[in-house]
This record gives C-alpha cells, sequence and structure tokens, in this order.
C-alpha cells in the first residue's frame, strides 16, 4: 500500500482511474494505467482510494506455485 497527500479534489473516470488534474492531459495519466495493466496481467487487484485528502493505492498479487514469466 502506498499513501500521498493530494490537495482539492480527485475525481476518478468510468473506470475507476483518477482523472489527472495536469493541464496537458495528453500526456498524463499513464502511471496509473501502465499500473493497472499489471496488475490485470498477473490477476491481482488494484485499489484506489481517498480519503481525508490522503490518496492511498493497494495492489495484491495472488500467490501460486506455478511460476509465470514476466515480460
Amino acid at each position: 500500500m502506498v499513501e500521498n497527500y493530494y490537495d482539492g479534489t480527485i475525481k476518478f473516470n468510468k473506470e475507476n482511474l483518477p482523472i489527472t488534474t495536469k493541464k496537458d492531459i495528453n500526456y498524463h495519466g499513464y502511471g496509473i494505467k501502465s499500473i493497472r495493466y499489471i496488475v490485470d496481467k498477473y490477476e491481482g487487484v488494484l485499489n484506489i482510494k481517498t480519503n481525508n485528502n490522503i490518496f492511498t493505492v493497494s495492489i495484491l498479487f495472488p500467490q501460486n506455485n506455478e511460476e509465470k514469466e514476466i515480460d
């Protein structure tokens, strides 16, 4: 779990990902999308929430006995 302070309001899109507050939206927001891609690829769970100006990202990956090749 990672927590970070933020000031203002965070809005989420229909995929429950935060919408960037940067002026140039075409060049921001790829980090969270990349994280979600990796979590989905390895059948994990991504949880993003906000509470009292704290932005929290939690990631859980399943533990199994089979080794998966990492690209």
